[in-house]
């Protein structure tokens, strides 16, 4: 695609992966906010794990010595903004891995993994040990995109090109294709529901005086459009 439009075109992922397991309550009274906030769970706990088992090999065969390869001081900085947010990791790992920072980088966004992953566990899976164990967690796969490109852009800088092409592409792939959610889960619910909720919110922000239902089909639309494009700056 570069030679042919004469330059570099990104490539993103070409499909994207959808479920109704645990959404399709269209019909079916077993599947209630409760089953659907399970799949969910699920769905973010395995692939939580994914990434935290492909950071294995990376840990590895990352141990160049800054002594040898060189840092940038955004990784340095960055080194010194996870120690601070994961004291009791930082401190257990500090003998370790003292002049390997992509390593060490490597390690803390590991336990940001693991820690998230402990975040999305079930109550009774979590008192095995005390939430204050868990420190530091990433609450978006945004957070974790910008520490690989920390390393990467590192890597970069210090002859480390084709080491972080090899090591870091699939990675990068895999977080654009399923993110921290796995796949896109469609809600199928029956239109009752749906048409309450949308009446007692109209209601409560004053949009509207009888009950959605009533309206013809026309003027449903109509309102939907207009609601769906104003609504987001007047709903708190």
């Amino acid at each position: 695609l570069a030679k042919r439009f004469h330059k570099k075109i990104p490539l993103g992922p070409l499909l994207r992966f959808g479920s109704w397991v645990g959404g399709d309550r269209d019909g079916n009274p077993h599947v209630t906010p409760a089953v659907t906030y399970e799949a969910l769970r699920r769905q973010k706990d395995a692939v939580l794990r994914k990434y935290i088992q492909s950071l294995e090999p990376l840990i590895t065969e990352l141990s160049q010595s800054i002594d040898l390869v060189g840092a940038t001081p955004e990784l340095l900085r960055s080194l010194q903004e996870d120690a601070a947010g994961l004291p009791r990791f930082a401190e257990a790992m500090k003998e370790k891995s003292k002049k390997e920072p992509y390593r060490k980088k490597l390690s803390f966004i590991q336990r940001k993994l693991i820690n998230a992953l402990r975040r999305n566990a079930l109550l009774e899976a979590r008192q095995t040990a005390p939430d204050e164990t868990i420190e530091a967690a990433y609450k978006n796969v945004q957070e974790f995109r910008q520490d690989l490109k920390i390393i990467r852009d590192s890597l970069c800088k210090h002859k480390g090109d084709l080491l972080a092409a090899r090591e870091f592409r699939r990675l990068e792939l895999a977080l654009r294709l399923f993110g921290f959610r796995f796949a896109k889960l469609d809600i199928r619910e029956n239109r009752g529901p749906i048409e309450n909720a949308v009446s007692e919110i109209a209601k409560k922000q004053g949009w509207l005086r009888q009950e959605f239902s009533s309206l013809s089909e026309e003027e449903k639309c109509s309102r939907l459009h207009k609601w769906i494009k104003d609504a987001p700056r007047s709903l708190s």
